[in-house]
C-alpha cells in the first residue's frame, strides 16, 4: 500500500459543474484550477467546456468554488469565450458557484485572469463621485473599495448611479487615495450590468476612474482592476522589464503619461502592464503577434485574456506557453492595445511524491477489494516504467481501472508534470485522491 503523501500544491484541481470537462482534447490549454496565493488570494486558471459541446448558456453554472476558497461578497469578471468571443463570469459568495453571466457563441470558456480575495481585506472606501453610491440594496455585493497588499493595489466592488440612469462614457466613479495610485495611466476591461461589460481607466495623477465606454446599465463592477502602486519604500524599485515586441511594434512614447510595455516576475506570478501600438499606425489584425515573452516569464500552458484596445474596443490576448508570443486573437479597430490585467503564474500543478512501502509484486494486474464497493481491478503496462516521468520523455504512460457495472477509466501522467509511476496495490479512494491532486489525471473511454 502507500503509506503518504507529501508536497500537497498549491494549484488544485476546479470542481466542475455536471455537463463540464477540462478541455482535454486541446492539450496545450490550461484544465481548469485554483490556487491559494498569499494566504488570501485566489487565482483562476484554465479553460471549461460543454460535454456535449453545445453553446453554454446565459446564467449557467460551469463550477463550484470549495468553501475555502470563496470570497466574502459576490463578485464579477469578464473573461475570453471562443475565438473572438468574451464570457463572464460571476462568482456567487455564498454557494461558490461560478456562473457564466452572458449567452455564449461557442461550448468553452477561460477562467484566466480571476483573482480575489478569500477573506476581507483591509480596505478603503473609494470616494465616489457624487453622482454614485454603493448599491446597499444589494446585500451580497461587494461595496467599492480599495486595498493594499505589498506594492499591488486591488479595486473590487460595485458602483451604481445615483438617478439610476445608465453609466455615460467619460462619466468618473471615483478617486483613489493618492498613495494607492499607478506610476503611469492604465485601462481595464471590466463587468456591466446583466451580459454588458465597461471599461475603467485609470488616472495615475488624479486617481480618477474614468469610464472608457458607454454602458448599458445604471452600475459598474470594479473586480478584477490590479496594479502596481508608484509610491514604494524609499529607495525601493521593482526589477520591471521591457516586454520584447515584435518588428512592427512599439511603446506609445508620444503618450508619457501611459505605460510602456513591461513584465515583472514575484513568486512564480508574471504581470504585465503598458501599452502596445503599432508601428505604422493601421489597426491590429487578428491573430497578430506583437510580442514574446522570454521563457522566464511564460506560462505552463496557453492562456486567454481580455484586455482593453483602443477607444472603446475590447481585445482578446492569447499567451503560447510553447513559444511566449503575445498573439491579438480579434481584429482591433484602433492601433494599439492594452496589456493591463494579465496575470499569471508560471508554474505547472506540483504532483506531490508518492512513498510505496513495498515492491510492485510481479504481474501487471493487481485486484484489490475496495470496502462496500465492488473489486476494482488495476492493470498497469507490463513493460518497464522510468522511475520518473517528465516533460522531456514524452512516454504516454497509462494505468487502466475498471470496477463492474461502471465505465472503464483511464490514469494517466500529465505531460508537464514530474510525477512517478503508481506501485503495490491501491484503493479506489486513493486513485481518487490521486486524481484530486493533480498527480494523475482520468478520461472516459
Amino acid at each position: 500500500m502507500i503509506s503518504r503523501l507529501y508536497g500537497i500544491p498549491t494549484n488544485r484541481v476546479l470542481p466542475l459543474a455536471m455537463g463540464f470537462k477540462p478541455a482535454i482534447e486541446w492539450p496545450q490549454i490550461q484544465t481548469p484550477e485554483e490556487s491559494l496565493a498569499d494566504s488570501i488570494i485566489v487565482r483562476l486558471r484554465g479553460i471549461v467546456r460543454r460535454e456535449d459541446k453545445t453553446p453554454i448558456k446565459k446564467n449557467t453554472t460551469v463550477g463550484t468554488l470549495p468553501t475555502d476558497r470563496r470570497p466574502p461578497k459576490d463578485l464579477c469578471f469578464v473573461v475570453a469565450g471562443g475565438d473572438e468571443s468574451i464570457g463572464r463570469i460571476y462568482i456567487n459568495a455564498r454557494t461558490g458557484a461560478l456562473i457564466e453571466g452572458m449567452a455564449m457563441v461557442y461550448d468553452h470558456v477561460f477562467l484566466d485572469g480571476v483573482q480575489f480575495f478569500v477573506a476581507p481585506l483591509p480596505a478603503n472606501f473609494i470616494q465616489l463621485n457624487p453622482a454614485f453610491r454603493p448599491a446597499t440594496e444589494w446585500p451580497t455585493i461587494q461595496y467599492p473599495a480599495v486595498s493594499v497588499l505589498g506594492e499591488r493595489v486591488f479595486l473590487r466592488g460595485l458602483a451604481k448611479t445615483v438617478d439610476g440612469s445608465i453609466v455615460k462614457k467619460g462619466g468618473i466613479v471615483g478617486v483613489i487615495p493618492a498613495n494607492l495610485r499607478p506610476p503611469k495611466d492604465v485601462c481595464f476591461i471590466v463587468a456591466g450590468g446583466d451580459e454588458s461589460i465597461g471599461r475603467v481607466y485609470v488616472n495615475a495623477k488624479l486617481g480618477t476612474l474614468n469610464v472608457g465606454m458607454p454602458m448599458a446599465y445604471n452600475h459598474i463592477f470594479l473586480d478584477g482592476i490590479q496594479f502596481f502602486k508608484a509610491h514604494t519604500p524609499a529607495g525601493a524599485t521593482l526589477p520591471w522589464k521591457p516586454v520584447p515586441l515584435t518588428t512592427g511594434f512599439r511603446p506609445a512614447t508620444e503618450w508619457p503619461h501611459i505605460q510602456t510595455p513591461e513584465y515583472y516576475i514575484t513568486d512564480n506570478i508574471v504581470y504585465m502592464r503598458g501599452l502596445v501600438k503599432k508601428a505604422d499606425g493601421t489597426p491590429i489584425k487578428k491573430n497578430t503577434v506583437i510580442g514574446v515573452l522570454p521563457p522566464e516569464a511564460r506560462p505552463p500552458k496557453d492562456l486567454a485574456f481580455v484586455v482593453a484596445g483602443g477607444g472603446e474596443s475590447v481585445g482578446r490576448i492569447y499567451l503560447n506557453w510553447k513559444t511566449g508570443t503575445i498573439t491579438v486573437g480579434v481584429p482591433m479597430v484602433y492601433d494599439h492595445t492594452f496589456l493591463d490585467g494579465i496575470r499569471f503564474s508560471t508554474s505547472p500543478v506540483v504532483a506531490p511524491a508518492i512513498v510505496p512501502t513495498i515492491a510492485p509484486p510481479p504481474t501487471s494486474a493487481l485486484t484489490v477489494e475496495v470496502p462496500t464497493a465492488k473489486a476494482l481491478t488495476v492493470e498497469v503496462p507490463v513493460e518497464p516504467l522510468p522511475e520518473v516521468i517528465t516533460k522531456e520523455t514524452m512516454i504516454p504512460t497509462q494505468i487502466t481501472y475498471h470496477r463492474e457495472g461502471y465505465p472503464t477509466k483511464k490514469l494517466v501522467c500529465p505531460s508537464r508534470t514530474v510525477c512517478k509511476p503508481l506501485a503495490g496495490p491501491i484503493s479506489l479512494e486513493m486513485l481518487l485522491a490521486l486524481g484530486i491532486l493533480g498527480l494523475v489525471a482520468y478520461t472516459r473511454d
